[in-house]
């Protein structure tokens, strides 16, 4: 949010007017945006609960960095594809980590959660919205990654399996309670009490 409204100050521009011209333009990210509109209503599925009852959908009607990015698997690939080619800004990300914990290599660099192990590094991000997981990874030594976008509060299930597929090496960064248990899940899948 800090970020953001640095963005904003600076460009005299609010950010989803900033983003569109500055990176989703130039990277044909045309299924993007960090405001509601009719071209994301048209392409938007409705997120579901963990039980898979449907969620009503939030329409962001003023860009919020830490949430309202509308976005497809497609587009945030071409963004973490130009992230991780180039160079510069890896070493930008990664330059002056904080370390979150250090027994699992985890540290936050600008932007995106790091795991450093003895042969790689890796940057991550992740996503809890109502109704909506999301999850990314690469590899910055071999540029192995996935996007994962999902409909479902259950969704970040399928990112640690999917990490161990797709992305060389042991991933510790699953066992941290930030991506530990949704107790709303618990709520909802054990007691049937889904809010």
């Amino acid at each position: 949010m800090l970020l953001q409204r640095a963005v904003e100050a600076v460009t005299g521009q609010p950010l989803d007017q900033f983003m569109r011209a500055q990176v989703f333009k130039p990277l044909a990210m045309n299924h993007s945006d960090f405001v509601w509109n009719e071209r994301i209503a048209q392409n938007l599925l409705p997120g579901t609960k963990a039980n898979g009852a449907p969620r009503a959908t939030i329409q962001w009607n003023r860009p919020i960095a830490a949430a309202s990015l509308y976005t497809s698997a497609a587009d945030y690939g071409k963004f973490l594809v130009t992230v991780l080619n180039d160079d510069r800004l890896i070493k930008q990300i990664s330059a002056s980590p904080v370390t979150v914990e250090p027994g699992l290599g985890l540290s936050w660099g600008l932007g995106w959660g790091i795991e450093r192990d003895r042969d790689d590094v890796s940057l991550w991000q992740w996503g809890n919205n109502t109704g909506y997981r999301a999850f990314v990874i690469a590899s910055v030594r071999t540029g192995d990654g996935f996007v994962m976008l999902t409909n479902s509060e259950n969704g970040l299930e399928l990112a640690q399996a999917m990490a161990q597929k797709i992305v060389p090496g042991e991933h510790k960064l699953f066992q941290s309670p930030m991506l530990g248990v949704d107790v709303i899940n618990v709520f909802c899948t054990t007691l049937r009490l889904c809010l």
